[in-house]
């Protein structure tokens, strides 16, 4: 009997260490406008978007979208378009991080909005 309840803590015990972390992912800002886009950041795969305004700002009107958070190459590209195409036009941009809404160094993927 007392190996069979050792054995279930040890179970209890592993499984709740192996949960996620509590960070999770969501948005950086909301509905947003983009004031500036860097094209790198000191020589590394990744760039800056700059913005104001907006809803749920965690970082202070500035986001950075590293290669090696997005996944794929095509995702980091298409948020590049699409931070630098909302520059052009004026539309606002939601920018959201996979891994957690306060880490402002990792932004993945932007919104496009009219």
């Amino acid at each position: 009997m007392l190996m069979r309840l050792c054995n279930f803590f040890i179970v209890i015990f592993f499984g709740l260490i192996s949960l996620p972390s509590s960070a999770a992912g969501g948005f950086i800002v909301q509905k947003a406008l983009v004031t500036k886009v860097s094209a790198t950041s000191q020589n590394q795969e990744a760039f800056w978007v700059f913005y104001s305004g907006g809803t749920s700002d965690s970082c202070n009107g500035k986001a950075k979208f590293r290669r090696e958070h997005a996944g794929t190459d095509g995702v980091f590209d298409r948020a590049f378009t699409l931070a630098t195409s909302a520059l052009v036009s004026g539309n606002s941009i939601s920018i959201y991080s996979y891994t957690d809404s306060s880490d402002c160094e990792s932004a993945v993927s932007v919104d496009l909005h009219t």
